[in-house]
């Protein structure tokens, strides 16, 4: 079994971020590059936290992990297929 994590990058005007789903032992750093100092993250959709522009953000695996559920009728990533509308035209948004 391949340990995964998902990163869902979020922007309300732009609607080409997917979601990249990277190997659980990634280390990954992003930098705020940013013009406007109003910058807003989202952890899990809980509390939000105001970010200054060149912020640090560091994300990696937590300790703790789950066991997902699986349906006998679709595959996992038929599900992902048709939730998040991989391979859809973006004419159909």
């Amino acid at each position: 079994m391949h340990r995964l994590f998902v990163i869902c990058w979020r922007s309300y005007c732009l609607l080409s971020f997917r979601p990249q789903i990277v190997p659980a032992e990634s280390k990954i750093s992003v930098i705020v590059k940013s013009l406007h100092s109003n910058i807003l993250l989202a952890i899990d959709g809980q509390e939000g936290f105001d970010l200054e522009p060149n912020s640090v953000i560091q994300i990696d695996k937590a300790p703790e992990t789950i066991k997902l559920i699986r349906s006998e009728k679709r595959s996992y990533y038929e599900i992902l297929r048709t939730k998040l509308k991989w391979g859809e035209s973006m004419k159909s948004f």
